[in-house]
């Protein structure tokens, strides 16, 4: 889970690279005010730096220190717009390390609901999710007769409580996802005899099964906007899923829709416009980039078509620094974008530009750590 990042403990005043066009917009009071939490592993720790755009410099926190990770054989990192969390089991083992960006409030369990002590049945944890609410751990059971249970173990952080259901007992040994609106959970897993996939809708609060659908082999994968959960399928179409009434709706296609895995995914929406990500054709100095795509016409709306090279030329005019970009986060509703980016002659410097859909390059902010992960907080003004 950890990668082999430089950590650069130095000032903010890195190169002058904050001058850019930016100064002009700044004194003019046009400039966005943004305010972003970015994340990097240096090796040795995991950083956060919380960053208002209009700020002389970040807030550094450590969260590994915060957390005091310890990680077992498996795992998976979450981020959000709304958190952080690390979740990592092995055997009946588990742990979780929960961090709410905007509380800074932390929650940590180091044996969800005591799993570890039970012996009734053999068991093995297969993933965990959370939100802020819940914690929910999938989880083989073996009683002996025929293919394994899966079943659910759900975790009520406010009560204390847990909670165990069956999910379902033909689940293959495929990755299983997981979705939350609030109380709904969403989970997506394959049928072991038929390789076919399967949603199942929980509510968490009554820890009882909602309602499942059982899909073609046209399914992809699926997204929540609100009480809609958008299914999209393998020939370029998407149909509707309320999640309220349970009922079928609107049906779309989507030629040209990037989907870059398989299962459950999170976005952003502004309407019927959805964030996605661009894939360049390889090889490219650059992998992807946010593009938004409108579901009511079919097409890209914005960023569908290359414009990371114009960008990295005009700052590279700009401050003569060949810059190059990795992950970022945008706002359908703005239109404005973050990516990290590190400088191109291979010095452990980097940072976050504050771009748009037409590579204007707003702002650029040197940070002392690499981002490895970007969440856009706010647009302040």
């Amino acid at each position: 889970m950890k990668k082999n990042l430089i950590f650069l403990l130095a000032a903010l005043a890195l190169s002058g690279l904050s001058a850019c066009t930016s100064e002009s917009r700044d004194e003019a009071g046009d400039t966005p005010v943004v305010s972003f939490t970015a994340f990097a592993d240096t090796g040795t720790e995991v950083v956060q730096a919380n960053m208002r755009t209009d700020a002389p410099e970040p807030e550094l926190i450590s969260v590994s220190g915060e957390f005091n990770l310890e990680f077992l054989q498996n795992g998976r990192n979450q981020v959000d717009t709304a958190s952080i969390a690390y979740y990592t089991w092995e055997g009946q083992e588990s742990r979780v390390y929960y961090k709410d960006l905007e509380s800074g409030e932390v929650f940590t369990q180091m044996d969800v609901c005591g799993f570890s002590t039970e012996t009734d049945f053999p068991k093995s944890v297969r993933s965990i999710w959370g939100n802020g609410d819940y914690v929910v751990m999938a989880y083989n059971l073996f009683s002996g007769a025929g293919m394994p249970e899966t079943r659910l173990r759900v975790l009520d952080r406010a009560a204390g409580t847990c909670r165990d259901l069956l999910l379902t007992e033909n689940a293959g040994q495929d990755q299983i996802n997981m979705l939350f609106s609030g109380d709904l959970l969403i989970v997506y897993f394959t049928d072991s005899g038929s390789g076919l996939p399967l949603l199942r809708l929980v509510n968490l609060a009554a820890g009882s099964l909602v309602t499942s659908l059982n899909l073609t082999d046209n399914f992809v994968a699926a997204a929540l906007r609100g009480e809609q959960l958008l299914l999209f399928g393998r020939d370029q179409s998407f149909e509707t899923f309320n999640t309220g009434s349970l009922t079928f709706g609107d049906m779309g296609n989507t030629p040209g829709f990037p989907i870059l895995s398989q299962g459950l995914f999170r976005t952003r929406f502004s309407g019927d416009l959805v964030l996605v990500s661009y894939i360049y054709q390889q090889p490219s100095l650059f992998f992807s980039q946010p593009a938004l795509y409108d579901l009511t016409t079919g097409s890209y709306a914005a960023g569908g078509e290359p414009f990371l090279p114009l960008l990295q030329a005009r700052i590279e005019r700009e401050t003569g620094n060949r810059f190059l970009f990795g992950n970022f986060d945008a706002d359908p509703d703005s239109g404005l974008i973050l990516i990290a980016y590190v400088q191109g002659d291979g010095s452990p410097q980097g940072g976050v530009v504050l771009t748009d859909f037409e590579a204007n390059p707003l702002q650029i902010i040197p940070l002392p750590i690499v981002p490895e992960q970007i969440v856009l907080r706010d647009i302040i003004r």
